[in-house]
């Protein structure tokens, strides 16, 4: 039940990034232009879809160091291959413009990974420093 409540947190999230931002290129770029109705469909499905590699990262035992960097690996591939195979049917995203998203993706990839293993140490500490004054 952990894990669904993550993946409809994760979808949640995903989904607002992605509105937010088609709303805004839309807003900058096409000024006059409105979300449709077909994008309403396309933006729940390419989050729908983004979730889906994130499975790869759960696993019913606690993964070696090694295990778990090529678990993110692996994640990242994924994911950046589901996305820009959608943007690309969706008509979204230009071949020529695979290099700057990839670049773009991997850091935004990389920024949240960060900020999401900072939260996790920060609660690992306070979780010891429980366990060590309850002693």
């Amino acid at each position: 039940m952990k894990k669904l409540k993550w993946y409809f947190l994760a979808f949640c999230v995903i989904n607002t990034f992605i509105t937010l931002f088609v709303a805004a290129v839309l807003y900058i770029y096409f000024p006059g232009e409105n979300i449709t109705p077909d994008y309403l469909l396309k933006i729940p499905l390419l989050s729908f879809c983004s979730v889906i590699p994130a499975m790869i990262l759960f696993s019913k035992k606690d993964p070696s160091r090694r295990e778990f960097i090529i678990r993110r690996i692996l994640h990242f591939v994924f994911t950046v291959a589901v996305v820009v195979v959608l943007l690309l049917l969706f008509g979204w995203l230009e071949i020529r413009q695979l290099p700057f998203f990839i670049t773009f993706f991997l850091l935004v990839f990389c920024t949240t990974t960060y900020i999401g293993f900072r939260g996790e140490k920060k609660l690992a500490q306070k979780i010891n420093e429980k366990i060590k004054n309850q002693k």
